[in-house]
């Protein structure tokens, strides 16, 4: 993929998604095989004003062999920069993108108790950064990268780099930055979105029934005063931005109590690198009664 094409995919997620201001920190969380494209995105953003760029790198190998092998000890108690790391980027007002790939598999074979044990007391010790983010306090997007693994998984052909190719020209379409007519661009789908939110407010809902033929029947009970969001959203102090480029969604919540019924999975489910397929969820009044799964059920 050429670069100016990079560039453009780029600027994209710094203007739109995390809407990146003048003088401000931007926080890059990448897996270290798509540092290529972290250039694009460190320059694109320097060129926009910012005041630094902060990689946070990943690397799913290295991932797999702590969790195989470092101590239970170690997995208990998260290093304390972690929590402190992200506190700062928080008390800055940082702008935060994650770049992400596909990699169904990379947490295969590993016991998921050790992955639960990490996971749990990670998200423990980062529950302020989590909060910040989903009550957009801070600006935030995530947004994918090809890599030749997912470009294999989705049946792609030809050499490494045509795949590749192939899968930008898959993403970049999907995100409509390239190969899309007029009406469909980005600024026109975001509008689209905004539209269908005002119509559904509109309807003032009292509940959604969902049914399908694998066997789902639930029944979502909306809370009065219930708001339809999608698309773009307001920070905390004004900032507009999208925190998933691409997105196609509207979306609300249910009265918490107000959830009845079965669901079940017509795709399967990664979770922490494991696969959980042919499942479901049965509430009642709101919380979860009892749950199956062909595969991944532990």
């Amino acid at each position: 993929m050429n670069q100016e094409t990079l560039k453009k995919y780029a600027h994209t997620l710094l203007k739109y998604g995390v809407n990146l201001q003048q003088d401000q920190t931007l926080v890059i969380s990448v897996d270290v095989e798509n540092k290529d494209f972290a250039v694009i995105v460190t320059e694109e953003a320097y060129e926009l004003g910012a005041k630094e760029v902060v990689l946070n790198w990943r690397c799913s190998p290295i991932a797999r062999q702590r969790l195989l092998h470092a101590k239970e000890s170690i997995l208990e108690k998260p290093a304390n920069w972690i929590p402190e790391f992200y506190k700062q980027y928080i008390d800055d007002k940082a702008a935060f993108l994650s770049l992400i790939s596909a990699n169904p598999k990379a947490l295969e074979g590993i016991p998921t108790d050790r992955i639960s044990l990490q996971s749990r007391n990670l998200n423990k010790a980062l529950s302020f950064y989590h909060t910040a983010i989903m009550n957009s306090s801070v600006t935030w997007c995530v947004a994918s990268v090809p890599t030749v693994l997912w470009a294999n998984l989705l049946g792609y052909e030809g050499t490494d780099e045509e795949k590749i190719d192939q899968l930008w020209a898959t993403l970049l379409k999907l995100c409509r930055i390239e190969g899309i007519e007029p009406k469909d661009t980005y600024r026109h789908h975001m509008a689209r979105l905004r539209r269908r939110c005002e119509a559904l407010n509109k309807l003032d809902l009292k509940a959604l029934r969902y049914t399908c033929e694998n066997g789902t029947d639930l029944l979502l009970d909306l809370p009065e005063g219930h708001i339809w969001l999608g698309g773009e959203e307001s920070s905390k102090d004004g900032t507009i931005f999208n925190a998933n480029i691409p997105t196609e969604e509207v979306f609300s919540a249910p009265q918490y109590n107000g959830v009845n019924g079965v669901v079940y999975s017509t795709k399967p489910l990664i979770y922490h690198g494991n696969t959980i397929s042919d499942f479901s969820f049965t509430f009642k009044e709101g919380k979860i009664v009892e749950y199956t799964a062909k595969e991944g059920y532990e």
